[in-house]
């Protein structure tokens, strides 16, 4: 562990030439108020939109040049940045998570293209029923809660962040204690920690702030049905903790 609570994680795999490095933040939509619904997806895409050091196309060549991955995605509890490299570039790799988490500027006229993207997401929803048929589920086994709404937000929300709320909601709830770090493939512990350096210094200061548990939701039994041109079917309840030794048995 780091200081100010930052965790790093990883696992030796000496046998393969490649490494999984991910940049994990516990924040997703469990977090966000109801007007903030999407935020936290919108900020997973406008992490990429440029940093003082570098441009948009500039990050998204960092390692693509390299023969590298890089990416993100946003769920419910957690928004996770990361890379798949060869393991001779991991400080690449690195650097670049480091730069996008700790000084992305959010160009306002990057904002404005970026509603336009989450929006057409949003859209294309109603047009993709496999996914479709899991928005209605968690809306329906949460309706009071915000597990229960969906991860890109809905046009309302989307189409209102500013600069200022989206730079508000990063000092809040991207801070060292909610920040973990975790590599697997050919790479030693001490390394990564040398090479995380004091790349990470001004990521999260205001990290004092205490952990709070999540809510435990209450959930609503009910059925839905969506009609279109196809069937899906989703079943399911609550169930056991995912750190419950119990649920391998679990039927």
């Amino acid at each position: 562990m780091l200081p100010g609570g930052l965790r790093v994680l990883t696992e030796r795999i000496p046998h393969v030439r490649s490494v999984s490095l991910g940049f994990w933040i516990l924040n997703g939509t469990r977090d966000e108020l109801p007007e903030e619904n999407g935020i936290s997806h919108f900020i997973e895409h406008m992490m990429f939109k440029g940093t003082r050091r570098r441009k948009v196309n500039e990050i998204a060549e960092s390692l693509e040049a390299v023969g590298g991955h890089l990416n993100a995605f946003t769920g419910k509890e957690v928004t996770c940045y990361y890379a798949h490299i060869l393991d001779e570039h991991v400080p690449i790799a690195v650097d670049v998570l480091s730069d996008i988490l700790t000084d992305s500027m959010f160009p306002k006229e990057e904002i404005v293209k970026e509603k336009a993207v989450v929006v057409e997401e949003i859209n294309a929803v109603d047009d993709m029923p496999e996914d479709l048929v899991h928005e209605l589920f968690y809306r329906d086994l949460f309706p009071s809660h915000s597990l229960g709404a969906s991860t890109l937000g809905t046009r309302e929300t989307v189409n209102s962040f500013g600069r200022d709320q989206l730079y508000g909601f990063v000092a809040r709830h991207y801070t060292r204690n909610r920040l973990i770090i975790a590599a697997a493939g050919n790479i030693e512990h001490s390394e990564l920690v040398e090479l995380l350096g004091n790349r990470l210094d001004a990521f999260g200061y205001n990290s004092d702030r205490a952990l709070i548990a999540p809510t435990i939701p209450r959930t609503v039994g009910s059925v839905t049905e969506h009609f279109c041109t196809q069937t899906h079917v989703v079943l399911g309840t609550r169930a056991l903790q995912f750190d419950d030794p119990r649920k391998f048995s679990f039927p």
